[in-house]
């Protein structure tokens, strides 16, 4: 069983395993794009500075943050294009003959510095993925740095490697075109583009409850879907070269834009139920061992599902019981998803049974041994 780790021991100090990933994640891009620029034979004193705006940006949006909400945040959307951003204005106005060139070696930088910063978040439990049959589980020493206790030992989907790993194959692929001189723009389009899709897709898998919402879509799936639209504007206008590339973005666009009706079309709860849902069940399973029942009801579209709770216990034998039903129309899919949810979050421990009471409801039952649910409690 995989179980990273919040804290690793460094030259002999306990250091935050995100802090250590996340400085490794910018020594490694400042090296990069420091090879980079030679390589294109661009100006030092640029890439310098350009460095010196990135992690101007990145402490200012985190201190803003601090004071707005009292903790530092970091979200890496915000800082991509408040980077890029300021770098494009300073670039206009020093290296107006070169910005594409620049922007290429910037893509690549973040594309590191997000890739190890990925594994920090999956050693520390921030960033996390949804409850699912097989994943990654947590400790209470995470829980001890602000990890949610209604997931210890839960198993959940490690979309942070699933995104470092995809991340890193993607600046693989624009430090190969960069180095095979392809047009200036290029790789810069392709880190936009692909890291766009990919995080559209993995939104559907991620779990933790500062996931803001707009509509059908997450925060970071509409950053993805206006810059994937920016990049193609920038096609046609022509600040990006190549009519194939042209194509090649209007494909991926659009594949997107079917991925996307597909999901709003298809019967898959465990892709649409949201964050906060997930966390009320949680919370459900998780106050079974103070109370003797429980309830709550979700809202899926038009539609309500009632989950009512409760628990027996006889000597070392402890059962947890639940029905689930949904009105006024009814999918199973949504009956079974929940029950099975109901037994990740519960660990995955004991015998699940499933019955079926009727055609608008189910009843699960969750025994297991007295010793195998102890409570899961941050004082």
């Amino acid at each position: 069983m995989l179980a990273p780790h919040p804290f690793l021991i460094l030259f002999g100090k306990k250091i935050a395993s995100f802090t250590i990933f996340g400085g490794l994640g910018i020594i490694i891009s400042f090296i990069t794009t420091f090879y980079l620029t030679i390589f294109l034979h661009l100006d030092l004193l640029v890439w310098l500075i350009m460095t010196i705006i990135s992690i101007a940006v990145l402490v200012s949006l985190a201190e803003l943050m601090n004071r707005i909400k009292g903790t530092p945040v970091l979200v890496y959307y915000h800082h991509e294009f408040a980077i890029i951003l300021s770098i494009t204005i300073f670039l206009f106005f020093t290296e107006h003959h070169h910005i594409l060139q620049y922007l290429d070696i910037t893509a690549a930088g973040l594309g590191i510095v997000l890739a190890f910063g990925r594994i920090g978040c999956f050693m520390a439990g921030c960033c996390h993925g949804k409850p699912s049959c097989y994943g990654i589980h947590y400790h209470k020493e995470h829980a001890e740095m602000g990890f949610p206790y209604y997931y210890i030992e839960t198993p959940l989907f490690p979309v942070q490697i699933i995104e470092a790993s995809g991340v890193l194959l993607i600046v693989i692929v624009m430090v190969f075109s960069i180095l095979n001189r392809v047009q200036a723009g290029i790789a810069f389009a392709i880190y936009i583009l692909c890291y766009g899709v990919l995080r559209f897709l993995l939104e559907f898998a991620r779990g933790d409850i500062s996931r803001p919402y707009y509509g059908p879509l997450s925060e970071a799936q509409w950053f993805s879907v206006i810059l994937s639209t920016l990049i193609i504007i920038m096609a046609f206008i022509g600040w990006i070269p190549g009519f194939a590339w042209h194509l090649a973005i209007i494909a991926l666009f659009s594949c997107l834009l079917v991925f996307l009706f597909l999901i709003g079309r298809s019967n898959k709860p465990w892709l649409k139920i949201r964050h906060s849902q997930i966390r009320e069940l949680a919370i459900l399973v998780n106050e079974l061992d103070y109370v003797k029942s429980s309830f709550l009801m979700l809202r899926v579209g038009k539609d309500t599902i009632l989950v009512t709770a409760g628990i027996l216990k006889e000597q070392n034998v402890t059962v947890k019981h639940f029905t689930v039903s949904m009105y006024p129309d009814v999918e199973v899919s949504w009956l079974d998803c929940i029950g099975n949810l109901l037994y990740s979050l519960q660990n995955r421990s004991g015998v699940l049974t499933k019955l079926n009471k009727s055609d608008s409801m189910m009843h699960f039952i969750i025994k297991s041994q007295s010793h195998a649910l102890v409570p899961n409690v941050i004082v």
